[in-house]
């Protein structure tokens, strides 16, 4: 073998981490301070927050159920509240009217700004005070006759149902008034002829412009005068047919 074919021992190095910083375990996690975040997020320099107490969170408790309490019993009442109005909407609409008078036309027996209560019937005999539909108004008049039945006026304000006359002590004064219709007159069937306890001017079944009414143009019946209050009365008088004349 020639020299150049000579062969070498190869070196051996051997290369370590001698050097290199020593590899260190990861560090066992830590608990965080008393107070501070799980995460450890806690501003640097924050002093620890203070674990309430077992009075302190029932304190916490009876103020939440308080407020909880305090809301439940507000919308109760707001609740409640909704309800009685609806029901005395519902009342004073379909059942009890309750209206303002306005005008004279049966002053003296109800007068202008007063308050009455009305009840709804099946029907209206004579007497009644009525509260009845006539030109998008709500006008107050007294029932005299009913279908069926014949009316008659004369002259002086006096007035007769069926040829006989009819006594009417709540009025202040007769009148003719404005009568413009033939007498004696028939009442048509279903129908009411009323009136004004004002004679003088007030118009009612006299006139052909008001004529007589039917059940479905009244309102109810005038029960009761309510405002002012010290003058609150009742309104239900009836009125007596008799044979005698003034």
């Amino acid at each position: 073998m020639s020299n150049d074919e000579k062969k070498w021992p190869s070196a051996v190095f051997e290369v370590t981490d001698a050097d290199a910083p020593e590899a260190q375990p990861p560090p066992l996690s830590q608990p965080p301070p008393n107070g501070a975040p799980p995460n450890g997020n806690a501003p640097p320099g924050a002093p620890p927050r203070e674990r309430p107490t077992l009075s302190q969170i029932e304190g916490e408790i009876a103020r939440e159920s308080g407020k909880y309490r305090f809301r439940r019993a507000i919308r109760s009442a707001a609740y409640a509240i909704l309800i009685i109005a609806a029901l005395a909407i519902l009342v004073s609409t379909f059942l009890l009217p309750v209206m303002k008078v306005y005008g004279d036309s049966m002053k003296p027996t109800v007068r202008a700004d007063e308050v009455v209560v009305c009840i709804k019937k099946r029907a209206y005999e004579p007497g009644d005070i009525i509260a009845l539909y006539f030109n998008n108004r709500i006008l107050l008049r007294r029932v005299i006759c009913v279908g069926g039945e014949s009316f008659n006026i004369d002259e002086a304000g006096n007035v007769y149902v069926n040829e006989q006359y009819l006594d009417e002590p709540y009025l202040s004064e007769k009148d003719f008034g404005p009568t413009d219709i033939d007498l004696p007159f028939e009442v048509p069937e279903a129908t009411y002829f009323v009136m004004g306890d004002h004679r003088a001017t007030t118009l009612d079944s006299r006139s052909i412009a008001v004529g007589t009414v039917s059940k479905e143009q009244i309102a109810g019946k005038v029960l009761f005068s309510i405002w002012p209050l010290n003058t609150a009365r009742s309104l239900v008088k009836p009125i007596t047919v008799t044979t005698e004349t003034e």
